[in-house]
């Protein structure tokens, strides 16, 4: 059984719901895991468990993610463009708008946010006054403008953060004129508004290639 995904401007592309609900099964989801968003090379979906234990798709659509691909989570290192695979907790929502009805604590970006890069702190939100602190191997958030409108926090490489292992995962709306990234998952932006409105703590994101895996 599949279903036709809209995205990449006017290309479609299918998800096959029953490998989906395979890969589903044979991931070691804890019994009270009630929401998955899988991510299998360009096709992301957003699964739910209803009542009865089963899971039910509520959403598919095309994603971005790492200009160089998606690796293993050993191989990723700091500022090498890749997407680490592997299974992760959404641990937190912010964004340079203002609130949009986020079921999770939401945090808004200031012009003094940075996600540091820096030894010190590496991978954690820093709030830092002008000229107290070198964070120039830090990504200072209200720069980015159009993708960290709308962010969820991959908890990738976070208990504990290795320095060099990379930093900054994370969910965000999709730039206007690229879908590849830095490392992030990117989606439409009302796809995250839809994601912020919806996940609770404990959301978990699978990240998976593809055995053919192309960017585009």
């Amino acid at each position: 059984m599949s279903a036709i995904l809209e995205g990449h401007d006017t290309a479609k592309i299918l998800i096959d719901k029953d490998e989906a609900l395979k890969i589903i099964k044979d991931t070691p989801l804890t019994e009270d895991t009630k929401q998955l968003i899988l991510v299998l090379d360009h096709q992301f979906s957003f699964w739910e468990k209803d009542a009865r234990g089963k899971w039910k798709i509520d959403f598919a659509t095309y994603c971005g993610y790492g200009r160089n691909g998606i690796c293993d989570s050993t191989e990723k290192q700091e500022g090498d463009g890749r997407t680490p695979s592997g299974l992760y907790t959404l641990d937190k929502a912010f964004g340079i708008a203002g609130n949009p009805g986020s079921l999770m604590e939401y945090r808004q970006v200031t012009e003094n946010s940075y996600w540091s890069g820096e030894k010190e702190g590496y991978n954690t939100w820093e709030e830092v006054e002008p000229n107290t602190k070198d964070m120039s191997a830090s990504e200072h958030l209200i720069d980015y403008e159009v993708p960290y409108k709308y962010v969820f926090n991959i908890d990738y490489n976070s208990h504990p953060a290795v320095y060099g292992k990379g930093s900054a995962i994370f969910l965000h709306c999709r730039k206007s004129d690229t879908w590849k990234t830095g490392g992030c998952i990117a989606i439409g932006k009302e796809w995250m508004l839809h994601l912020l409105r919806r996940c609770n703590y404990g959301t978990k994101i699978l990240i998976l290639p593809s055995a053919q895996s192309e960017q585009a």
